[in-house]
């Protein structure tokens, strides 16, 4: 290469660097991976010297991509056939669960996309600058990159902003070149060789890149109002009507407040896509996300379990359980306390009402639902795939989309009400402990006046020894085991006593008699006898032990003062209701409400920065804060967030929400009540003090134990007289550009492909079933189980060394693996079909086939949804 050449070359490879760097860097940042400038400026230098050699001329362009193709494909068949090929895509797998923040940091993952977006890039530079000049390729893939970073608030630190200048420097350069070259391709330039016009220009943008940084600029952005309000307009043109959000499982952050979910803050962008249509009589909170611990930056969930909807012990279910018993504690203990002949008046105007909703443009595995929700129905899905989550939030097995619907009753709370409050005011940690202590010493009392005073069993040196007793009722699943248990030891304490027999008989009838007049008696909340009201006080009380447990966290970011200012805020309230109040007043009070707060500087606690520096932001800042505070003086709260019905409503109660209406809030644990909810946020608080709506006619009002309420489907579709076609004449388009055509059908082509293979092995797998079915039953039933295993061995659920196919079976069985359905089944047809001669019928198989479903269902859920698309629809492992 003559040495002209090889210095323009030398220029232009330096300029491919910086361009190449701008465009690989802002992933790096973005993901959050700690590879510094240098070390990525390393990476792009040696990939684009690989290609200046490799592709260097025609001859070893063709040698490198085929040699490139060739050796890929023998690799992945190779991993394929020795059944590593999930290696190769265990980082992409990676990589789509820890942009959710599901994943923790992975160094190993992260050193191959930081390669790999090293090697794309560079590739693209070097094909647009050396191969095929392009600038407005090389310009698109910038603008797309960096537009898009901050759209998204992603230029998380400031070393971000290093590619964002490299750019602008290299595209600067760019554009000259483009327009040298132009001129140079129409007449002769007998001035300057490119490389000499890239050195001349080289300082020019430099020059414009350091005025734009260093001259003087306001603090805040321009603001033009209503320019502002047109883009906002733009924006969301439309989005009422068309606009679907599939927002995965429910956060703020997927409704524009902020703009990422593991980190707390930054700027709201209103958004009025409309979401929801809920038909109640009053405006509620809707909770869809709750979440225990605090980190500093973001709120998160340490308990991911899920439990059935009809299980009583879900935490749905136990927090409604605990408002019917609890309020009956709270009546009596305030009549104890304070010396009052009668407590508030709130255990008589317990009533109920329902709210239906119906999903809009939304796609979300979240529910939402207020607390002390009961009765829910489904008209339209089935009831088995919704669960409840640790946090008693409501959640699907599959998205939820527009018209879904459903309908619950929940309990009319008046948050304000006098008697409501001071109910609330003798709640305390040891409430339950306090009245089951109480129970108990009556049951032994009862015990005592029976048998010591009648017949003197001191003298007879026989006791009762109440700490076994007291372990064996306690352990009891329900009221009748331990009626039969008490009844079961006093008689065998009878029997081997020294009494005489005319005594034993006469202790016997007592017994009974006791027992029946126990089991007789309803005087305890809820109308329940002595029995079930332990049990009651039992389960509350590990219910309330295991919340102070979980919800009291506070993370070592959180500084003394955050402590100390709650201290000061609560020094001179004398009970658990005051203190949170007087926590939610302050924070209402005294700071602002504003929807552009900005970023939260990195390093510093969310909470921290609120209450002392900022001193303004919305419903998130608010909540946060006040769970933190409550958890400071000893009371368990929680972060919650959801949708808050709009004030005003539509025809017939019908509320339209809109993302605008997502919220965050607090709720706090007493006992006698469980979780209620607190507003602390800056005029919101009248939207949850408000009167309770026994004015309101025909309303329903359904019991613990009554028939779910069936919802109408009279949702009222919006308005859409006023909507009018559209008639403008289009206008005369200007040809196609042919390069953008072949982008475009090179895509389409590979979406066709992917798509062929998709629906080949869908056929395939059809076939198969259909050639098992047209076996003998048998070899039918042989084939099937054969198949079955093979998904077994796919969830990890394979056979053990040693284990019998029942007893792999019965193991699976024995953790719900399939409920409703039984493997077991399907093995006695197997182990029928494979070692009997007993004849196999066409039941039989049919009876084995039904197990296909939940099989394909179970195997989707434990191996992932992209693993399973990827076994099932394109390498066809089952």
């Amino acid at each position: 290469m003559p040495l002209k050449k090889l210095i323009e070359y030398i220029v232009k490879f330096i300029l491919m660097i910086a361009l190449s760097f701008s465009f690989a860097f802002p992933f790096t940042t973005t993901l959050g991976f700690k590879y510094t400038p240098l070390e990525v400026l390393g990476f792009v230098f040696v990939f684009l010297l690989a290609f200046s050699i490799l592709l260097v001329n025609g001859i070893m362009t063709k040698i490198s991509v085929i040699s490139f193709i060739f050796g890929g494909l023998v690799f992945v068949v190779y991993s394929i056939f020795k059944k590593t090929f999930y290696r190769l895509i265990e980082p992409f797998i990676w990589l789509f669960y820890f942009v959710q923040g599901k994943e923790n940091p992975n160094e190993y993952f992260a050193i191959i996309f930081t390669l790999l977006f090293a090697f794309a890039f560079s590739l693209i530079v070097y094909l647009f600058t050396v191969k095929k000049f392009n600038f407005y390729l090389l310009l698109l893939t910038g603008l797309s990159i960096f537009c898009v970073q901050w759209m998204l608030d992603y230029f998380v630190e400031d070393r971000a902003y290093i590619s964002f200048y490299a750019f602008i420097v290299s595209i600067l350069i760019y554009y000259l070149l483009h327009v040298y070259n132009r001129k140079w391709a129409q007449d002769s330039n007998d001035f300057v060789n490119p490389s000499a016009f890239i050195v001349f220009i080289a300082p020019i943008a430099l020059l414009v890149l350091l005025l734009t940084v260093f001259i003087p600029v306001n603090s805040r952005p321009i603001e033009w109002k209503w320019l502002d309000d047109k883009i906002y307009y733009v924006m969301n043109f439309g989005s009422r009507a068309v606009k679907t959000q599939n927002i995965g499982y429910f956060d703020l952050s997927s409704t524009g407040f902020g703009n990422d979910s593991n980190k707390l803050g930054s700027n709201v962008i209103p958004d009025k896509t409309l979401v929801l249509k809920v038909k109640s009589p009053k405006t509620l909170y809707l909770k869809g996300r709750s979440s225990d611990q605090y980190t500093g930056y973001s709120w998160v969930n340490t308990n991911i379990s899920y439990y059935e909807l009809g299980n009583k012990n879900n935490k749905l279910n136990i927090d409604t359980f605990e408002y019917e018993n609890g309020l009956f504690l709270l009546s009596d203990y305030y009549r104890k306390t304070l010396d009052y002949f009668e407590a508030p008046d709130v255990l008589k105007n317990l009533s109920k009402y329902t709210v239906e909703i119906q999903y809009e443009n939304i796609y979300t595995y979240s529910l939402f639902a207020p607390l002390k929700t009961s009765n829910l129905h489904f008209p339209d899905s089935d009831e088995n795939d919704i669960f409840v989550n640790a946090e008693g939030v409501l959640v699907a097995r599959k998205l939820l989309g527009k018209g879904f619907s459903y309908a619950f009753n929940t309990y009319d709370i008046n948050y304000g009400d006098k008697n409501f409050e001071n109910l609330l005011r003798v709640s305390h940690k040891y409430l339950y402990g306090y009245y089951w202590e109480e129970s108990i010493n009556f049951l032994q009392n009862y015990l005592y006046e029976v048998f010591y005073s009648k017949y003197n069993w001191y003298e007879e040196q026989i006791s009762i020894n109440y700490n076994y007793l007291y372990e064996r009722l306690l352990d009891s699943p329900n009221a009748e085991v331990m009626k039969e248990r008490l009844t079961k030891y006093l008689i065998n304490k009878i029997n081997a006593s020294k009494l005489s027999d005319e005594d034993k008989n006469n202790a016997l009838n007592d017994v009974l008699l006791l027992i029946s007049n126990i089991d007789s008696q309803h005087i305890y909340g809820n109308n329940q006898n002595l029995f079930e009201w332990i049990l009651s006080l039992s389960s509350l009380m590990y219910h309330s032990n295991a919340i102070y447990s979980q919800y009291l966290d506070i993370p070592d970011t959180v500084p003394q003062r955050v402590k100390d200012l709650a201290y000061s805020i609560t020094m001179n309230e004398n009970n658990d209701y005051d203190k949170v109040k007087a926590i939610e007043e302050y924070l209402s009070k005294n700071y602002k409400y504003n929807l552009s707060p900005g970023d939260v500087p990195d390093g510093v606690d969310f909470v921290d920065y609120f209450l002392f520096e900022r001193k303004e932001g919305y419903c998130t800042y608010f909540a946060s804060a006040m769970a933190i505070l409550t958890r400071c003086i000893g009371i368990p709260s929680r972060y919650v967030e959801g949708y808050l019905l709009p004030s005003a409503t539509g025809k017939d109660k019908l509320y339209e929400v809109t993302n605008e209406r997502a919220h965050a809030w607090v709720e706090v644990y007493f006992e006698g009540i469980g979780w209620i909810q607190f507003e602390p946020t800056a005029n919101f608080s009248y939207n949850l003090y408000q009167a309770p709506i026994s004015s309101t006619p025909q309303l329903q009002t359904p019991t613990p134990g009554s028939n779910s309420p069936t919802p109408s489907s009279n949702f009222t579709p919006r308005n859409t007289n006023n909507v009018q076609e559209q008639t403008e004449t289009v206008k005369k388009q200007k040809p196609l550009n042919k390069k953008l055509v072949t982008a475009i059908s090179i895509v389409v082509s590979i979406i066709l492909l992917a798509a062929l293979v998709v629906f080949l092995n869908i056929l395939k797998r059809k076939k198969r079933i259909t050639n098992i079915s047209k076996l003998s039953p048998r070899e039918a039933v042989l084939e099937l189980y054969k198949y079955y295993l093979n998904l077994l061995y796919l969830q990890d659920a394979d056979i053990k060394v040693g284990e019998t196919p029942l007893d792999h079976a019965e193991r699976l069985d024995s953790t719900g693996k399939f409920y409703p359905y039984k493997i077991t089944e399907v093995t006695e047809i197997f182990v029928k079909a494979r070692y009997s001669r007993d004849e196999v019928t066409i039941d039989d198989f049919n009876k084995v086939l039904e197990f296909y479903h939940p099989l394909l269902k179970s195997t989707k859920e434990n191996i992932g949804g992209l693993k399973y698309i990827l076994y099932m629809y394109v390498l066809f492992k089952f």
